[in-house]
């Protein structure tokens, strides 16, 4: 439950549980503004993935535009793999929901 927990605050959400082989995340609205993840050397390449919140406030909750590495994304998910390639997921924030 703890990592689920972590996953909810930093802004993703498995539905599954991640019981699939590359599962999705599903984009929530996170409590900070920045997390990096650094993912272990011995396995991923010295590589981060960065969350960002821009205009996150508690006013502003919801989550109106997502882009991972600078292309946008439709659907508000994106794949472990994702996740794993390393990089810098976008959140826009707002107060409208969209």
């Amino acid at each position: 439950m703890g990592s689920l927990a972590v996953l909810m605050k930093i802004g993703l959400f498995q539905m599954n549980g991640g019981t699939e082989t590359n599962p999705e995340y599903q984009i929530g609205s996170p409590i900070f503004d920045e997390v990096t993840i650094k993912l272990n050397p011995d396995y991923y390449s010295n590589k981060t993935f960065s969350i960002k919140a821009h205009n996150n406030s508690d006013a502003n909750v919801y989550v109106s535009k997502v882009s991972l590495n600078n292309k946008p994304i439709e659907n508000y998910s994106i794949s472990h793999q994702d996740l794993l390639n390393g990089g810098e997921l976008i959140l826009e924030m707002s107060n409208v929901f969209k």
